[in-house]
Protein backbone atom coordinates (compact mmCIF):
# COMPACT_ATOMS: atom_id res chain seq x y z
CA UNK A 1 0.00 0.00 0.00
CA UNK A 2 1.25 3.33 -0.97
CA UNK A 3 1.68 6.28 1.30
CA UNK A 4 0.30 9.66 1.23
CA UNK A 5 4.10 10.86 0.09
CA UNK A 6 4.36 8.10 -2.30
CA UNK A 7 1.60 9.21 -4.30
CA UNK A 8 2.54 13.00 -4.20
CA UNK A 9 5.48 14.19 -5.92
CA UNK A 10 8.55 15.87 -4.24
CA UNK A 11 9.47 19.56 -4.94
CA UNK A 12 12.30 18.03 -6.52
CA UNK A 13 10.16 15.72 -9.03
CA UNK A 14 7.93 18.11 -9.51
CA UNK A 15 10.90 20.91 -10.99
CA UNK A 16 12.24 17.96 -13.42
CA UNK A 17 8.61 17.21 -14.80
CA UNK A 18 8.41 21.09 -15.05
CA UNK A 19 12.17 20.91 -16.29
CA UNK A 20 10.96 18.59 -19.20
CA UNK A 21 7.54 20.05 -20.54
CA UNK A 22 9.67 23.13 -21.15
CA UNK A 23 12.65 20.83 -22.78
CA UNK A 24 9.83 19.71 -24.64
CA UNK A 25 7.84 22.90 -25.71
CA UNK A 26 11.25 24.42 -26.64
CA UNK A 27 11.77 21.68 -28.78
CA UNK A 28 8.41 21.65 -30.66
CA UNK A 29 9.06 25.95 -31.07
CA UNK A 30 12.35 25.05 -32.44
CA UNK A 31 11.09 22.03 -34.48
CA UNK A 32 8.27 24.48 -35.95
CA UNK A 33 10.88 26.99 -36.31
CA UNK A 34 13.21 24.80 -38.47
CA UNK A 35 10.23 24.23 -40.72
CA UNK A 36 9.25 27.51 -41.32
CA UNK A 37 13.16 28.33 -42.36
CA UNK A 38 12.98 25.69 -44.55
CA UNK A 39 9.83 26.97 -46.72
CA UNK A 40 11.17 30.25 -46.64
CA UNK A 41 14.67 28.84 -48.21
CA UNK A 42 12.50 26.67 -50.74
CA UNK A 43 10.56 29.50 -51.57
CA UNK A 44 13.44 31.95 -52.22
CA UNK A 45 14.82 28.61 -54.03
CA UNK A 46 11.76 28.84 -56.47
CA UNK A 47 11.81 32.18 -56.86
CA UNK A 48 16.01 32.40 -58.20
CA UNK A 49 14.63 29.11 -60.40
CA UNK A 50 11.82 31.03 -62.01
CA UNK A 51 14.10 34.18 -62.69
CA UNK A 52 16.86 31.89 -63.96
CA UNK A 53 13.93 30.34 -66.46
CA UNK A 54 12.78 33.66 -67.30
CA UNK A 55 16.44 34.94 -67.94
CA UNK A 56 16.38 32.10 -71.41
CA UNK A 57 19.97 31.45 -72.14
CA UNK A 58 23.55 32.06 -71.02
CA UNK A 59 23.77 32.99 -74.69
CA UNK A 60 21.44 35.40 -74.84
CA UNK A 61 22.18 36.86 -71.60
CA UNK A 62 25.90 37.06 -72.53
CA UNK A 63 24.52 39.37 -75.61
CA UNK A 64 22.35 41.36 -73.08
CA UNK A 65 25.44 42.47 -70.93
CA UNK A 66 27.80 42.30 -73.64
CA UNK A 67 27.09 44.40 -76.31
CA UNK A 68 29.18 46.33 -78.48
CA UNK A 69 30.58 49.20 -76.15
CA UNK A 70 29.15 47.26 -72.84
CA UNK A 71 31.34 49.40 -70.39
CA UNK A 72 29.41 52.72 -71.88
CA UNK A 73 26.00 50.85 -71.04
CA UNK A 74 26.92 48.86 -68.04
CA UNK A 75 28.08 51.74 -66.09
CA UNK A 76 24.53 51.63 -64.21
CA UNK A 77 24.25 48.09 -62.54
CA UNK A 78 20.58 48.05 -63.25
CA UNK A 79 21.30 47.59 -66.84
CA UNK A 80 23.41 45.04 -65.78
CA UNK A 81 20.61 43.04 -64.04
CA UNK A 82 18.07 43.71 -66.15
CA UNK A 83 16.20 45.63 -62.88
CA UNK A 84 14.35 48.65 -62.58
CA UNK A 85 15.96 51.23 -60.54
CA UNK A 86 13.19 50.99 -57.63
CA UNK A 87 13.85 47.05 -56.99
CA UNK A 88 14.57 46.14 -53.76
CA UNK A 89 17.38 44.18 -51.72
CA UNK A 90 15.24 40.96 -52.24
CA UNK A 91 15.16 41.51 -56.12
CA UNK A 92 18.61 41.95 -56.62
CA UNK A 93 19.89 39.64 -54.52
CA UNK A 94 17.59 37.00 -56.52
CA UNK A 95 18.43 38.59 -59.72
CA UNK A 96 22.16 38.27 -58.97
CA UNK A 97 21.60 35.04 -57.79
CA UNK A 98 20.16 33.16 -60.50
CA UNK A 99 22.53 35.63 -63.29
CA UNK A 100 25.22 33.73 -61.30
CA UNK A 101 23.53 30.23 -61.88
CA UNK A 102 23.57 30.97 -65.57
CA UNK A 103 26.54 33.04 -66.20
CA UNK A 104 29.21 31.14 -63.76
CA UNK A 105 32.12 30.73 -65.94
CA UNK A 106 32.47 26.77 -64.95
CA UNK A 107 29.62 26.08 -65.91
CA UNK A 108 30.13 28.01 -69.48
CA UNK A 109 33.66 27.48 -69.99
CA UNK A 110 33.29 26.93 -73.48
CA UNK A 111 31.01 29.99 -74.02
CA UNK A 112 33.06 32.93 -74.94
CA UNK A 113 33.01 35.82 -73.02
CA UNK A 114 30.73 34.08 -69.96
CA UNK A 115 33.87 35.20 -67.86
CA UNK A 116 33.83 38.70 -68.94
CA UNK A 117 29.95 38.67 -68.64
CA UNK A 118 30.08 37.23 -64.69
CA UNK A 119 32.38 39.62 -64.12
CA UNK A 120 30.00 42.65 -64.90
CA UNK A 121 27.22 40.85 -63.21
CA UNK A 122 29.51 40.73 -59.90
CA UNK A 123 30.35 44.49 -60.03
CA UNK A 124 26.79 45.13 -60.39
CA UNK A 125 26.15 43.45 -57.56
CA UNK A 126 28.72 44.72 -55.41
CA UNK A 127 28.17 48.13 -56.35
CA UNK A 128 24.34 47.76 -55.52
CA UNK A 129 25.10 45.87 -52.34
CA UNK A 130 26.28 49.38 -50.97
CA UNK A 131 23.88 51.44 -49.57
CA UNK A 132 25.20 54.67 -49.90
CA UNK A 133 26.26 53.58 -54.27
CA UNK A 134 22.73 51.78 -54.67
CA UNK A 135 21.64 55.23 -53.26
CA UNK A 136 23.94 57.45 -55.48
CA UNK A 137 22.61 55.11 -58.55
CA UNK A 138 18.58 55.45 -58.00
CA UNK A 139 19.05 59.12 -57.86
CA UNK A 140 21.11 59.28 -60.70
CA UNK A 141 18.61 56.92 -63.05
CA UNK A 142 15.88 59.36 -61.29
CA UNK A 143 17.78 62.41 -62.70
CA UNK A 144 17.72 60.63 -66.21
CA UNK A 145 14.35 59.01 -66.12
CA UNK A 146 13.73 63.36 -65.50
CA UNK A 147 16.04 64.29 -68.79
CA UNK A 148 14.14 62.13 -70.65
CA UNK A 149 10.55 63.17 -70.22
CA UNK A 150 11.82 66.64 -70.98
CA UNK A 151 13.54 65.81 -73.84
CA UNK A 152 10.85 63.76 -74.66
CA UNK A 153 8.02 66.38 -74.66
CA UNK A 154 10.30 68.55 -76.44
CA UNK A 155 10.50 66.28 -79.12
CA UNK A 156 8.41 65.38 -82.00
CA UNK A 157 8.00 62.04 -80.59
CA UNK A 158 9.69 59.58 -83.20
CA UNK A 159 10.53 57.44 -80.33
CA UNK A 160 8.40 56.13 -77.44
CA UNK A 161 9.00 57.91 -73.79
CA UNK A 162 10.60 55.08 -71.89
CA UNK A 163 12.98 55.10 -75.15
CA UNK A 164 14.19 58.77 -74.47
CA UNK A 165 14.26 58.24 -70.97
CA UNK A 166 16.90 54.90 -71.01
CA UNK A 167 18.56 56.85 -73.60
CA UNK A 168 19.12 59.80 -71.52
CA UNK A 169 20.09 57.46 -68.12
CA UNK A 170 23.00 55.60 -70.29
CA UNK A 171 24.04 58.98 -71.61
CA UNK A 172 24.16 60.54 -67.97
CA UNK A 173 25.83 57.89 -66.55
CA UNK A 174 28.50 57.86 -69.21
CA UNK A 175 28.66 61.65 -68.94
CA UNK A 176 29.65 61.13 -65.20
CA UNK A 177 31.95 58.62 -66.59
CA UNK A 178 34.09 60.86 -68.87
CA UNK A 179 34.22 63.69 -66.31
CA UNK A 180 35.69 60.58 -63.44
CA UNK A 181 38.55 59.97 -66.18
CA UNK A 182 39.15 63.31 -67.24
CA UNK A 183 39.77 64.61 -62.97
CA UNK A 184 41.82 61.13 -63.16
CA UNK A 185 43.86 61.44 -66.20
CA UNK A 186 44.42 65.64 -64.68
CA UNK A 187 45.78 64.37 -61.39
CA UNK A 188 47.76 62.27 -63.43
CA UNK A 189 49.67 64.66 -65.24
CA UNK A 190 49.90 67.10 -61.74
CA UNK A 191 52.03 64.33 -60.24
Amino acid sequence: QQTKDDTNPTKKEKSNEDGDLDDFFNDVEQAAETVVKEKVQAAESNKIKMQKKDLGTAEDQIKRILPENYQWYNLNPFHVLDLPHTADEDDISRRFKALSLLLHPDKNRDIENAQLAYDQVLAAKETLYNADKAQHVRDLTDQGIEIGRQEYEASDKLDTLHTYQRKAVHKLFADIELKRRQVEKNERAYQ
